[in-house]
């Protein structure tokens, strides 16, 4: 009797046990699905507070359009917004003048390489000491033939042996993300140019009122890293209003013929948010695009 006692006492004590466990780990998996919620709560209310950030820039995209034809780095849509209160938690942002950098769907025209703007883009490569032939594999990544742009150039041949295999694009860029992919574009490579360079659905100019040193090199022949700097710093506090007048500001070497590859305003925008609460972050990079006449648009828009 008392050895039956013993043994049903130790039973009880291994189920008490084991329902213990049980509880225990059901405790965890509701504290873990709760705090899923709340997280998917927290970024579903930070993506709004995101959304209404781009708003907010899109509406000083247009009021900017209403009182000036130049877009230039000394009016109020380029100023950065520092982290700000905002919902409980913070906001930060800034525009982008897209046409201030380098659009490398320009390297494509009908299918086919547009040599001008390879020129250009081989020399933005060179001032940020980028092996040129770089140019020859993202404009067959871009082109709709199968035949090699130079010595650097690459088909979906060479992507088909890559291990995991890659298909080629053959077509525009949506983003310049997807310039990863491209043949001789390692990790350091991308990270020297993406800085300088944008992917527009159109054929674009370059803004000279706002494109970096490194671009205006690229896209006047003959102008010098220093001679780009000097302009950069004479527009930041007089920007040009009129083609004609930063062509009159160039020095007497260099070349002209690139005098339709510039102007002086834009109309493509990227617009990035980033909205924090704790340790919720959402960023967000929207591409708009911005005329005259009509409110800005959104070409598209991604979340982090």
């Amino acid at each position: 009797m008392k050895n039956e006692r013993g043994a049903a006492l130790l039973l009880a004590l291994g189920v008490v046990a084991t329902v213990a466990v049980i509880l225990s780990d059901v405790l965890m998996q509701g504290r873990l699905t709760m705090r899923a919620a709340e997280n998917g709560l927290a970024q579903a209310q930070l993506r709004q507070v995101a959304i209404a950030g781009t708003q907010w820039a899109q509406l000083v995209l247009d009021d900017d359009a209403r009182t000036s034809l130049a877009d230039s780095l000394n009016e109020a849509w380029a100023v950065r917004l520092p982290p700000t209160p905002a919902e409980g938690g913070r906001i930060a942002g800034r525009i982008v003048d897209q046409q201030g950098l380098f659009n490398v769907n320009n390297l494509v025209g009908g299918g086919r390489a547009h040599p001008p703007a390879v020129a250009q883009f081989q020399r933005l490569l060179a001032t940020l000491s980028i092996d040129p032939s770089v140019a020859d594999a993202v404009v067959d990544w871009l082109d709709s033939n199968d035949e090699m742009s130079g010595s650097g150039g690459a088909e979906g041949g060479f992507y088909a042996r890559l291990d995991p295999p890659r298909t080629i694009a053959n077509h525009t860029l949506v983003d310049v993300s997807e310039l990863r992919a491209v043949r001789g574009v390692t990790p350091a490579v991308f990270d020297k140019l993406a800085p300088f360079v944008s992917a527009l659905p159109v054929r674009t100019t370059i803004n000279v009122n706002t494109a970096p040193p490194e671009v205006l090199v690229a896209v006047m022949p003959g102008l010098s890293i220093e001679e780009a700097r000097a302009l950069d710093a004479r527009r930041r506090t007089s920007p040009f209003l009129q083609r004609d007048a930063f062509l009159g500001a160039l020095p007497s070497t260099v070349a002209s013929r690139a005098e339709s590859d510039i102007d002086v305003s834009s109309r493509y925008f990227a617009i990035t948010v980033e909205a924090a609460r704790d340790d919720n972050v959402v960023n967000m990079r929207t591409l708009v695009e911005r005329e005259q006449a009509t409110p800005a648009r959104v070409v598209y828009r991604s979340f982090q």
